[in-house]
């Protein structure tokens, strides 16, 4: 609920003005993999109405050390795996813009030895930027999701563990998609400025 694909669908345009050989878009994996929730979705309700799948925070496994192992195995096995699709991308003047990425599965206490060895292993991005708001505004935003849930979220990504392995840089959300693009564009072309020198 903090914008995260209306901010990066701007992104990418204001983006297309740099000699870039492609921007790709990304929504939280590789796609190399089918999501993990589809997978669930045609397994454990093959029958149901499309519309009627509980949502997964409603699951009573939504939480749990082995949902989240299940997921840190998956994900991270294709994120090791889509290490030459990145090195070729890089090579060849691509931009890879994400709205979610692996580290979100940095939930303090959750399988944390297993995090720690596959975050090593995948491709690092060279920013991340954490979108922020308080939980209100995002219950605000978006009241299918309990509050309690976006609580638990925004605490993790405020969380000491966190921030020491992805290094956000936070950017607040009171202004328009586009001008959050516009103050993200302008840290990226610092930072590849960084790069070229």
């Amino acid at each position: 609920g903090a914008g995260k694909s209306t901010t990066l669908s701007a992104l990418k345009k204001l983006l297309q003005d740099y000699p870039f050989y492609k921007i790709k878009m990304y929504h939280g994996t590789f796609g190399l993999f089918p999501e993990l929730r589809q997978l669930r979705d045609s397994l454990l309700f093959p029958k149901t109405q499309k519309g009627t799948i509980p949502p997964a925070y409603s699951l009573a496994s939504q939480n749990s050390s082995m949902r989240s192992f299940i997921h840190l195995i998956y994900y991270g096995i294709e994120g090791i795996i889509a290490w030459p699709l990145v090195f070729w991308s890089l090579m060849r003047g691509d931009v890879l813009l994400f709205d979610r990425y692996f580290y979100d599965f940095a939930i303090p206490g959750r399988n944390q030895l297993l995090f720690r060895i596959l975050y090593k292993l995948i491709p690092r991005p060279h920013a991340l930027f954490l979108l922020v708001n308080s939980p209100e505004e995002i219950y605000r935003r978006k009241p299918e999701i309990p509050i309690e849930e976006i609580q638990k979220h925004f605490q993790a990504f405020q969380s000491e563990q966190f921030r020491k392995i992805a290094r956000p840089e936070e950017v607040r959300i009171e202004k328009e998609p586009e001008e959050i693009a516009a103050d993200i564009e302008e840290k990226i072309v610092s930072i590849l400025l960084k790069k070229s020198i």
